[in-house]
């Protein structure tokens, strides 16, 4: 409802499907372009106009629907572009795979929007602050896709998120005196983000950076890949 008020002031059409009954009659009678209709069915969207449609917008929060609403559109439509509406980043690379030309996850663009508004009260330059935001954009929010997690309950779904962590390699831990590249990390499906060696932070560090008794490593992945990976580099387990 927000992106038609931004379409009518600009004067181009719309056609929006829903399953919500109360929601599609109060709309009709208000004059809108809302009808009943299931979105992840082809003949559905060839009945709203796929074939004349410039581009499609999924702007509902379930990942499994949307996902099939985007095969769905490019098994009709292979050129048009396809954005897509999700709460976090947990199924970006997913959305991208099913054919989504664009996938804007709300929790991290709510980051960039506070960012934005920071970095202006701060009086960096509103040019400096536009190429910063895109850059994280054309970059698939990779600085933005790892946080540090306190305790508390989660759900399957929260396991599988991107996280950071922070290892401190004690002089006993298998990894020191190890290139980084010996212990294969990546292979686990963990990111070393960034190693801080005497108060010195390095971010991206080189594949053949020996390790030291004291180093922190800062790594990024799901949960259970952290856990690997901490094993690893602690000795827990064989590489």
């Amino acid at each position: 409802q927000n992106l038609a008020l931004f379409l009518k002031e600009e004067g181009i059409g719309y056609v929006a499907l829903d399953v919500d009954s109360a929601l599609i009659r109060e709309a009709w009678e208000a004059g809108e372009p809302v009808f009943f209709g299931n979105a992840t069915h082809p003949e559905t969207l060839e009945s709203a106009g796929i074939d004349r449609a410039r581009a499609v917008v999924i702007a509902f929060d379930e990942y499994h629907a949307a996902e099939r609403i985007v095969h769905a559109v490019r098994g009709l439509n292979k050129d048009i572009p396809v954005i897509v509406r999700a709460h976090d980043d947990a199924h970006l690379e997913g959305l991208e795979e099913a054919g989504a030309t664009y996938v804007v996850p709300e929790s991290v663009e709510s980051s960039l929007i506070l960012a934005s508004r920071l970095l202006h009260c701060l009086d960096v330059d509103i040019d400096e602050i536009a190429r910063v935001v895109e850059q994280a954009r054309t970059d698939h929010y990779r600085r933005l896709r790892g946080y540090f997690h306190g305790e508390g309950l989660e759900d399957i779904e929260e396991l599988d998120r991107y996280r950071l962590h922070t290892v401190v390699l004690p002089p006993q831990a298998y990894a020191v005196e190890l290139p980084m590249s010996a212990l294969a990390l990546g292979t686990l499906g963990v990111k070393v983000v960034t190693v801080r060696r005497a108060g010195i932070c390095g971010d991206e560090p080189d594949p053949s950076l020996v390790l030291r008794s004291g180093d922190a490593l800062i790594l990024q992945g799901s949960q259970d890949a952290l856990d690997a990976a901490e094993a690893r580099l602690l000795g827990k387990s064989t590489v």
